[in-house]
């Protein structure tokens, strides 16, 4: 097509980008020639991570229909922005000649050499990655674009496609709000522990609280655990005593408890503070209703009074908070 002359190519680029950022969507027009139009947007990966795991969206709208027409005319002014090189957003620039001629270059001279390449390529086995390739593959996962997938690799479940979608929504919204109402043994634990991985994984959320009824308390530890590989760390007092112990029964004493406290300095978060890694503390949501046991939250106390949140994730600093909702 581009040798024919029937085809055009630019590159974009996001004017604002300072950790090399690109430009990501996909925006497509089609006009017959009636002048009908379509515009089509998204993608349809078909890979299998697309086809069993990812959560795929693909938007057509057609001009000739009075409400789908006004989005056409708005995807045709976006694109002609961008082509004409006038979008406030994104630097676009023109290909070099010689960058068009490399493209040209790729193009089989016969049908037979065509077929050449396609039965090299299908023949072709990946080569063995170093060592030193997959550790800093490993180290840098929680940035890689699937990662945020990975918190399903490494569990030991297979979700449901519509615990999936949960999750995959719950996680791409955040710090948005989101209700998890699904009915009883449908599996709201599962999306919440898929959710609160994923964003464990990718570095958005540094430490979490979770308030579940206090009879299923264990379950919820127990479960995250299993499921998912998160040491959650359950929040239980007697008396003056407060601890937190962890999924493996170990007891970390909590310092002494005194509301007037900021959260730096109360008994839960300077533990969580004090520690290197991401921290979820799993906690009683009835305890979360007491007004005087709480008030060191770095939420109002009418809030924290109450608190009806079974999950609660933010990323300030190493606060501990509300943002997700599970019913």
């Amino acid at each position: 097509m581009m040798d024919e002359g029937r085809l055009q190519l630019k590159i974009g680029e996001p004017r604002n980008s300072t950790n090399g950022g690109i430009f990501h969507p996909k925006l497509g027009i089609a006009t017959d020639a009636d002048g009908y139009s379509i515009s089509f947007e998204g993608s349809i990966n078909e890979t299998y991570n697309a086809w069993y795991r990812n959560y795929e969206r693909f938007k057509v709208h057609r001009s000739w229909d009075d409400v789908e027409g006004e989005y056409v005319e708005e995807d045709i002014e976006t694109f002609e922005r961008l082509w004409k090189e006038e979008h406030e957003d994104v630097e676009v620039t023109d290909i070099d000649e010689a960058i068009e001629q490399d493209i040209l270059d790729w193009q089989p001279e016969s049908d037979e050499e065509l077929q050449e390449h396609v039965e090299r390529l299908q023949n072709t086995k990946d080569p063995q990655a170093s060592e030193a390739a997959v550790a800093q593959i490993v180290s840098d996962y929680g940035r890689l674009p699937g990662a945020l997938h990975m918190a399903e690799d490494i569990s030991s479940i297979s979700p449901w496609p519509h615990q999936r979608v949960a999750a995959d929504t719950a996680a791409s919204i955040y710090p948005e709000s989101l209700l998890f109402c699904d009915e009883v043994g449908l599996g709201k634990t599962i999306e919440a522990g898929l959710t609160i991985s994923r964003l464990l994984t990718i570095g958005e959320v540094r430490d979490a609280l979770l308030l579940v009824p206090a009879t299923v308390q264990p379950q919820w530890q127990e479960e995250l655990l299993e499921k998912f590989n998160i040491n959650t760390h359950s929040y239980d007092y007697a008396g003056a005593q407060r601890i937190l112990r962890d999924a493996y029964g170990r007891e970390h004493a909590l310092s002494e408890y005194d509301p007037a406290d900021d959260w730096e300095n109360s008994h839960i978060g300077e533990f969580v503070s004090e520690r290197d890694g991401p921290t979820v503390v799993l906690a009683s949501w009835h305890t979360a209703r007491v007004r005087a046991i709480w008030s060191c939250s770095p939420r109002q106390s009418t809030e924290a009074a109450t608190a009806r949140a079974a999950l609660s994730l933010r990323v300030k600093e190493r606060s501990m908070p509300t943002g997700i909702s599970h019913s």
